[in-house]
């Protein structure tokens, strides 16, 4: 009977390791329902992030899109740069043209002046000639009326001679 007593406990040894087993097996069954649950919610996460990097990518292409558009608008921006330089360009070179220009121009009036300066000269000299003149005009007309005078005074010389010349000359004096 020692080997049913020792089959027998050895028995309730296998029981009770048997029953340890079978709560750890519990024990892990538990933590697996739990490791299941926590997959589940990483699984809701996993989603909740697929979607939010599906609204970034969304995003990412409105952005690059926009990208495009500005970097066509900058071309376009760029291309007016280059024209209105262009046209600076000539501008300027119209403008440098103008000033030379205008150099001529005052170079031409510096000329002027001067030439106004001499005929003023001249007007001023012709304008002393013509006093001159007028000054001799005065005295020609005073000789003038002097010799108006002078032949008024011989007229009527003349004139009273006229009714004396039928008198004998003896007595005409």
């Amino acid at each position: 009977m020692d080997v049913a007593k020792v089959v027998l406990d050895v028995a309730k040894v296998v029981l009770d390791v048997g029953k340890v087993v079978l709560d750890v097996a519990k024990v892990v069954l538990d933590v697996g329902k739990v490791v299941l649950d926590v997959a589940k919610v990483v699984l809701d996460v996993a989603k909740v992030v697929l979607d939010v990097a599906k609204v970034v990518l969304d995003v990412g292409n409105v952005v690059l899109d926009v990208a495009k558009v500005v970097l066509d608008v900058a071309k376009v921006v760029l291309d007016v740069a280059k024209v209105v330089l262009d046209v600076a360009k000539v501008v300027l070179d119209v403008a440098k043209v103008v000033l030379d220009v205008a150099k001529v121009v005052l170079d031409v009036a510096k000329v002027v002046l001067d030439v106004g300066k001499v005929v003023l000269d001249v007007g001023k000299v012709v304008l002393d000639v013509a006093k001159v003149v007028l000054d001799v005009a005065k005295v020609v007309l005073d000789v003038g009326k002097v010799v108006l005078d002078v032949g008024k005074v011989v007229l009527d010389g003349v004139q009273h001679c006229h009714h004396l010349r039928h008198l004998p000359i003896t007595t005409a004096f």
